[in-house]
């Protein structure tokens, strides 16, 4: 994305709709991911490249709390 990052991206979303849901994505390490601040406790990642099977169990993980 240009213009914004994932977390700016999803801060703005929040503003407009509180508790909305983010999965995140990325083909960077685990390790950059963590320096990026996006490994807080209720932050849902995936690594990409992604498996079908452990997206669909990590969309049902996410929605199960809602």
């Amino acid at each position: 994305m240009p213009k914004m990052n994932g977390r700016e991206m999803m801060e703005k979303i929040g503003s407009v709709k509180p508790g909305v849901k983010v999965l995140y994505m990325s083909g960077y390490a685990a390790d950059s991911i963590q320096m990026r601040g996006l490994d807080e406790k209720g932050t849902h990642f995936i690594q990409k490249p992604l498996d079908i099977n452990r997206f669909k169990r990590k969309i049902a993980e996410i929605t199960a709390g809602s």
